[in-house]
């Protein structure tokens, strides 16, 4: 019964360090989304700004 007990509390600690790398992956996710939604905003900028520009002969 002991190794039970031992192999059950090994699964509930293993399962407490699963949960706590899915929310950091969770926050990182949040953090690289908003990255992205920037980004995009920040490269339309951009092509308005090429847009207004003229080359010259």
């Amino acid at each position: 019964m002991d190794v039970i007990d031992r192999m059950s509390d090994t699964s509930v600690s293993r399962l407490d360090e699963i949960s706590v790398s899915i929310s950091e992956l969770s926050v990182q996710g949040s953090h690289l989304s908003t990255t992205a939604n920037e980004l995009r905003e920040m490269a339309a900028n951009q092509e308005v700004v090429f847009d207004q520009l003229s080359v010259r002969d």
